[in-house]
């Protein structure tokens, strides 16, 4: 009888076993020299729903519950050939190869500029660093910034602010919280939509506005990403950082700009830099300035983490392009950039994570994705006798103050996100002027002095910013 007992138990264990392993995905991809490929893009089509990606190791495991027969997937990775599979083809595989994207450039072309010389040459432009000095200011221009939130190709948000952006320049980071780096808005118009719901069938509540009760449903409905993505870039993006933290290949000369392929070199990560990304970054052929930057994929966890000694898989994928101009005094900056964070079907969140909230609860259940743009004019340079505390406790005060709506402006400058189609859901309760105008003035931030927050506006105004 004990016997037969412990046979039952074993056979249990066994099936229980199974049981499991059939319920899950796991999958190595691998370049052609059987090297593991880490943030290897997994997306299901037509849907272009982002299942996930691979890990450090070059495993992509996700869940079979969420993975549909029918449906075929794409693998994503930069300077690979991409590959498309059905889903009942890859539950049969353990293990998938890509084959490098083989691009060839002319002899003549490639003689132009030697690579090393390229990267010396563009890195002594670009990485030019001011010492970090608290409270000190030291450029102002005009800019625009716009987001827009979409669960299930609906938006359901939207915000555009116009304005006069001051800043510390890229200076260098001195402490764990980065205090010298200084990077304000200060909008002189906004326009500010309803804030959705995923499923889009109700608006928030002012309570439901974020939470932090649960740490895998961690939200906050004001967590921008853009500013903290071009900090990244400043501070460990090629050309910023050193050329040898990053892996470069030449893609294709012509007679404006130099192209490189770049991916960080994992031997300096994350010991090194902070910053996995792959992507393509044009130098101008005559100048040797950096022009531009496509991030196919940027990694930040190690820059967000509270804790730095282990990896968290990213719940998230980021990507990005930014376009650079440089100030009189030669300090690189981004005067235009686009990122989409997009957030993965089977994404985990983990309280080791700061910064990287999501803008609602559960976002790969609703697909959510963030997308924000920023375009800055021409750097100034603010006068010495400005760079001062007072002057940053100002500007940090009326970049958060009301502000009134102006249908004219709007509508002579539209949110670059705007078509008829994705705003149906906004738009059933409440026309998207009439929104912006119900925000209009309101003190979104709860400030407890809007006086001091409109005096300090009208005083940095009156210094730097005419219209």
């Amino acid at each position: 009888m004990k016997n037969v007992l412990m046979f039952i138990v074993g056979l249990f264990l066994s099936l229980t076993s199974l049981g499991n392993v059939s319920d899950s995905l796991e999958i190595q991809v691998t370049g052609a020299d059987g090297q593991p490929l880490m943030d290897v893009l997994v997306v299901q089509l037509p849907e272009s729903y982002l299942l996930g990606s691979t890990t450090e190791d070059g495993y992509f495991r996700i869940d079979c519950s969420l993975l549909l027969p029918e449906k075929t997937v794409v693998f994503q990775h930069i300077g690979y050939e991409p590959i498309e599979i059905s889903v009942a083809r890859l539950l049969s595989l353990s293990k998938l190869e890509m084959k490098d994207r083989i691009i060839e450039l002319e002899a003549s072309d490639a003689s132009v500029y030697a690579l090393p010389d390229l990267l010396k040459e563009c890195y002594l432009q670009t990485s030019k660093f001011h010492k970090s000095k608290s409270n000190y200011l030291r450029y102002y221009g005009e800019a625009d910034y716009a987001r827009c939130i979409i669960a299930n190709s609906q938006i359901i948000h939207l915000r555009q602010e116009h304005g006069l952006f001051m800043t510390s320049g890229n200076c260098q980071k001195k402490e764990k919280w980065d205090l010298a780096y200084i990077a304000e808005l200060i909008p002189e118009q906004k326009a500010y939509s309803f804030q959705l719901t995923s499923d889009a069938q109700d608006t928030l509540k002012h309570g439901e506005f974020y939470s932090n009760t649960n740490w895998a449903k961690c939200y906050n409905i004001q967590s921008d990403k853009l500013h903290k993505i071009m900090r990244l870039i400043y501070l460990h993006g090629p050309m910023f950082d050193t050329p040898e933290h990053f892996r470069f290949r030449m893609v294709d000369i012509d007679s404006c700009a130099y192209t490189l392929q770049f991916e960080t070199n994992r031997k300096y990560w994350p010991s090194k830099t902070k910053l996995y990304a792959k992507g393509i970054l044009k130098i101008d052929r005559h100048t040797l300035r950096l022009k531009s930057m496509d991030f196919e994929s940027i990694d930040m966890q190690y820059f967000v983490l509270v804790n730095h000694k282990r990896y968290i898989e990213s719940p998230c994928a980021i990507s990005a392009q930014a376009y650079f101009d440089y100030s009189e005094d030669g300090h690189a900056y981004i005067s235009e950039c686009y990122t989409t964070v997009q957030w993965k079907k089977n994404c985990s969140r983990s309280k080791e994570v700061y910064g990287l909230y999501p803008p609602r609860a559960y976002p790969g259940r609703s697909n959510l994705v963030e997308k924000e743009y920023w375009k800055c004019g021409e750097y100034g340079n603010v006068p010495e006798k400005y760079r001062k505390e007072e002057t940053a406790v100002q500007v940090r005060s009326a970049s958060v103050g009301p502000v009134t709506y102006s249908a004219e402006y709007f509508q002579q400058h539209p949110n670059p996100f705007v078509n008829k189609e994705n705003t149906r859901a906004l738009e059933k309760y409440m026309p998207l002027a009439e929104q912006y105008m119900k925000h209009s003035d309101r003190n979104i931030y709860h400030l407890s002095s809007v006086y001091k927050s409109l005096l300090a506006k009208k005083i940095l105004f009156n210094h730097f910013f005419t219209n």
